[in-house]
């Protein structure tokens, strides 16, 4: 291989964050820039009925990727104690979630 055709990786910085700022933001200084809002949006919690779904990274994938090795990112839902035992969900049980968009 000729030196040329070589690719050459630029290292990011360990104690540098990939913000505009290069520092921890809490709030986006680039959409402040933009006239966009730089604050998250808060939504209304639901009055003892339904519940906020939340989601989180799983081991292995990021997002999509590594599906082709690993297999399909697996369906697990993580419940307060309190809420199973309030709905009768146990452990290994089908649940199907839902809003008013689609299941």
């Amino acid at each position: 291989m000729k030196k040329e055709e070589m690719l050459k990786l630029k290292m990011k910085p360990k104690n540098e964050y990939q913000t505009s700022t290069g520092k921890i933001e809490f709030y986006a200084t680039k959409a402040e820039k933009l006239g966009l809002t730089s604050l998250p949006k808060q939504y209304p919690l639901p009055k003892n009925e339904g519940f906020i779904l939340l989601n989180t990274a799983v081991k292995k994938y990021t997002h999509t990727q590594f599906q082709d090795v690993y297999g399909r990112i697996p369906s697990t839902v993580f419940i307060h104690p309190e809420d199973a035992e309030n709905y009768e969900v146990h452990e290994g049980d089908t649940v199907e979630l839902y809003n008013e968009l689609g299941a």
